[in-house]
């Protein structure tokens, strides 16, 4: 037999080269199995979802455990400081994506690594910590968090969709979500919570933010018909359990109408700070029918809770979600509205207050206003509230507030019957004020 005949064969090379590879990748993966195997015995790790690793290392800096050598990435956000009554810049730490902090609690290493495509996990040696209770600790944190608003609940969240993000997909690079006035979609500085934020602030607590708490109850004037209704509102939120008791659904719904400027959303604001409760703003035009579910969601997870759905006419005339026809996009449909409110998913504690122009756009589904206030709705809409002109009584109030440090000559004859919102009259009698203060 030519040996040598066969070893100079290149077919027979190859596929003897191909077997060794196989064999060698063989070995090292039945190798890399047994050291796997073998880490497992002394190393636990477990794969978490973002909310549970963000709430985890919330839970590790609580309580105090100790952090050498960890890479941070360095932020800044624009806040409201509420402490100290000042909107401002403020530094910000956050654990950089692809890095793994190491938290100490005595001699017991906690490693929590983020990846951007595996999301977080956590390792830990065997024996050390508790995996499941490490997981329900972090859980529990969070609740307390979202349910305690770290010592004030009210705030006012934004709730935006994804069809402010359109783009020259539908043939408009600044596409942004309008209403039925042309104005674009209000927008607002978002303030830090640090309940949901993956960030942590320095040289502040998290207590420290927050937004503006003005009085607003002290400052604005209501009518008879609204006075009865924030009573109301007090008595609601006092009567959870009587509500469940009798197996009636804790939760209630309250339909604004009236011109702009006549007060509707400040009454909104002024009910969340009374009753300290969170105002989470649904920016319906921005929205598809996952956005809204997404932010119901979100709504329950902060019970009890106000939910504000301001100038519902300006996105449905009727059942027609007017954004879609102007713009030829799928947002919001009225149905998803609807479930949203009173389906299937428990609402317990959710307070909604819907405002409106022209009530007389709203499908009756959604209001079903009868002549004395009263809804064919309940469950939905549960009170029809009028907002409209001041009379003389509430223009007094606001002059009073705006003279303060004038003799009372100044405004007394300001005071008439000239059919004027709240607003209407506050502007022109802030402006002659200020004239007299300059002159001062």
């Amino acid at each position: 037999m030519d040996l040598g005949g066969l070893a100079s064969n290149p077919t027979t090379s190859i596929l003897g080269g191909g077997a060794i590879i196989g064999l060698v990748i063989g070995f090292w993966n039945q190798l890399k199995t047994y050291a796997q195997q073998l880490y497992g015995l002394f190393v636990v790790k477990g794969n978490l979802d973002n909310d549970v690793g963000t709430y985890l290392e919330k839970y590790c800096l609580k309580n105090k455990m100790r952090t050498f050598g960890a890479i941070r990435r360095y932020l800044c956000n624009r806040c409201y400081i509420r402490s100290e009554s000042v909107r401002k810049w403020v530094p910000f730490w956050a654990s950089p994506m692809n890095s793994a902090t190491v938290y100490w609690q005595g001699w017991r290493p906690l490693v929590i690594k983020t990846d951007k495509e595996n999301g977080m996990s956590v390792s830990f040696i065997r024996g050390t910590f508790d995996l499941e209770k490490l997981v329900c600790l972090s859980v529990e944190l969070k609740n307390r968090m979202l349910q305690s608003g770290l010592g004030k609940r009210y705030s006012v969240i934004f709730c935006r969709g994804t069809l402010d993000k359109v783009n020259s997909k539908n043939g408009d690079e600044n596409y942004k979500a309008q209403r039925n006035d042309g104005l674009p979609a209000q927008q607002a500085e978002p303030f830090y919570d640090y309940a949901s934020s993956p960030s942590n602030p320095i040289g502040y607590l998290p207590e420290d933010f927050g937004e503006p708490f003005d009085n607003a109850m002290e400052r604005l004037v209501f009518t008879p018909q609204q006075e009865a209704a924030i009573e109301e509102a007090k008595t609601w939120l006092n009567s959870q359990n009587w509500f469940k008791q009798r197996g009636i659904p804790w939760k209630r719904g309250w339909l604004l109408k009236g011109s702009a400027g006549t007060g509707k959303t400040s009454m909104v604001k002024a009910v969340g700070q009374l009753l300290d409760l969170p105002v989470v703003f649904f920016d319906l035009a921005s929205m598809t029918n996952f956005d809204c579910q997404l932010a119901w969601q979100r709504a329950e997870g902060l019970t009890p809770c106000i939910v504000l759905f301001e100038d519902v006419d300006a996105v449905f005339n009727g059942r027609e979600n007017v954004i879609n026809t102007k713009y030829g996009v799928f947002g919001l449909t009225f149905d998803c509205l609807l479930n949203c409110i009173d389906g299937v998913i428990n609402s317990d504690g959710i307070f909604l207050m819907v405002t409106t122009n022209y009530p007389e756009k709203l499908d009756t589904a959604l209001s079903g206003i009868t002549g004395n206030g009263i809804t064919t709705r309940p469950g939905r809409i549960d009170r029809v509230i009028e907002f409209g002109c001041i009379g003389r009584e509430g223009k007094l109030k606001i002059a009073q507030r705006i003279f303060a440090g004038f003799t009372e000559e100044v405004y007394r004859e300001l005071i008439d019957d000239q059919p004027l919102t709240g607003a209407q009259f506050q502007e022109k009698r802030t402006r002659l004020a200020l004239k007299l203060f300059w002159k001062k």
